[in-house]
């Protein structure tokens, strides 16, 4: 179980492109209005439970006009035809796609606090205590003018050298260009 070093490391090095496909998105969008987004994965080392690896994944939350594009960027990759539904890729293994309830059992069991662990039901009761302190601490940062960046499927298509790169690339290279010169 967890991750197999020796084969990422060969797939990279034997096929970049493919490898270099992957898409890493993470968005959660409540009613089109909310959005979280960031870089965190959900493993416990990226959650602060791993004894050996803690990652300092950052999460960002959006409210107002921003949400559009993460709204749009969702649909894009969910309406593209090199999406695949899981169906797909997992011969049925995982969903079962005949019963009609898979979904609802699910989303019972999740939203059951019973289910939690004690911990993570800990950690939610502590979650508006938190925020404030957050807030207090000046971690958290209220900003008017926010751009959302995001690729697309398929931007690693081309066939010169490693290529890809796509807008998550450039964007930042060009934010710092716009940055004053320091002497």
């Amino acid at each position: 179980m967890g991750k197999n070093i020796f084969e990422k490391t060969a797939k990279f090095v034997t096929d970049f492109r493919s490898a270099n496909q992957r898409v890493h998105n993470k968005t959660f969008i409540v009613d089109g209005q909310i959005v979280i987004t960031g870089g965190r994965n959900i493993a416990d080392e990226y959650l602060y439970y791993d004894h050996e690896y803690n990652f300092r994944d950052r999460d960002v939350l959006l409210i107002g006009k921003s949400t559009n594009s993460v709204s749009q960027s969702f649909g894009d990759y969910w309406e593209s035809e090199l999406s695949l539904p899981v169906q797909k890729l997992a011969n049925n293994e995982i969903v079962d796609i005949s019963d009609p309830n898979r979904f609802d059992r699910l989303h019972e069991y999740a939203c059951d606090p019973d289910n939690f662990s004690p911990d993570v039901r800990q950690r939610l009761a502590e979650m508006p205590d938190i925020f404030q302190q957050l807030i207090e601490n000046g971690e958290v940062h209220w900003v008017d003018n926010v751009t959302f960046v995001s690729d697309v499927l398929g931007k690693n298509e081309g066939t010169n050298g490693l290529g890809g790169g796509g807008k998550t690339s450039e964007a930042p290279g060009q934010l710092i260009k716009k940055c004053p010169k320091v002497n």
